[in-house]
């Protein structure tokens, strides 16, 4: 199934050292982020489907190292007609009125 998933990555939370720095074929220098995506079956209650995490080497996984997550996303579009996330209400509902919106339009 095809999908567009928009991520958003908080960057405070990114460990600059993992920013690897090659020279391409062409001369270029480039930087590269290893990140790891995790795509859930059900969204959770903001709406997102998967998470991301900084890479992790094979030692660290072994050494129990805890995941630095550095980010989440919500799928927008989807082959199959799966429309964009929404979030799960979560609240519970009161006899109290709805509030009204009073903009003009």
């Amino acid at each position: 199934m095809a999908q567009i998933i928009n991520i958003s990555i908080d960057l405070s939370k990114v460990d600059k050292s993992q920013i690897k720095e090659v020279t391409l074929k062409s001369g270029k220098t480039a930087k590269f982020l290893n990140l790891t995506q995790f795509i859930n079956d059900e969204q959770d209650q903001y709406g997102n489907i998967c998470s991301i995490s900084m890479q992790q080497s094979e030692a660290d996984r072994n050494l129990k190292v805890p995941k630095v997550y550095v980010g989440n996303g919500k799928r927008v579009w989807a082959d199959n007609g799966t429309a964009k996330a929404t979030p799960v209400n979560n609240t519970t509902q009161s006899d109290e009125a709805p509030e009204t919106d009073d903009l003009p339009f």
